[in-house]
């Protein structure tokens, strides 16, 4: 018994968790499925529901929200195991129109960034998606961020701090 004790001590210490260096003072800290992110002061964590949430039982999420209510701010972060496409980068034809599309690719890498706004101007969704696709080795990763802002004062009101909260990203391996 004292063996597996110390076997699993040891292989806890290899699983990344966000520490106090990655975490700002005063923050705390939300784990999904696949990735720790930090929250900032005054926001709260909202996992995103995703289709595939009944198939690990609920409990584990690939995306999660961080909202400050106040400002009408929502910082989204979408970090699978492997692939995927994050709830929020869908466009709600009803509602949005895609006001901006850039896409670069480099290598393996591509970056796709979205300027979404709400049909009824009260808000942008400004979206970045990272993915990485290596065809040989059948290999898919992604992650993807969004900002989400009632209007151009406030997202340079909370621009640094969403710069700092997607540094806090943890992704985590099985």
């Amino acid at each position: 018994m004292k063996t597996l004790i110390v076997l699993f001590a040891t292989f806890a210490a290899f699983i990344p968790t966000l520490s106090s260096a990655d975490v700002p003072a005063g923050w705390t800290s939300f784990r999904g499925a696949y990735f720790e992110v930090g929250v900032p002061p005054a926001f709260t964590a909202k996992a995103i529901k995703e289709e595939n949430d009944s198939a690990n039982g609920g409990n584990a999420h690939d995306a999660v929200k961080v909202i400050h209510k106040a400002l009408k701010v929502e910082f989204s972060v979408f970090s699978p195991q492997w692939d995927g496409v994050a709830p929020f980068f869908k466009i709600n034809e009803a509602t949005e129109v895609l006001a901006d599309r850039k896409t670069k690719k480099s290598g393996k890498d591509t970056v796709e960034e979205l300027t979404i706004t709400a049909k009824d101007k009260s808000y942008t969704r400004y979206v970045l998606s990272q993915s990485f696709s290596d065809e040989a080795n059948s290999t898919h990763t992604n992650k993807t961020f969004s900002i989400q802002v009632p209007d151009a004062k406030t997202h340079d009101q909370v621009k640094k701090l969403y710069v700092q909260w997607k540094k806090t990203l943890v992704q985590l391996a099985d």
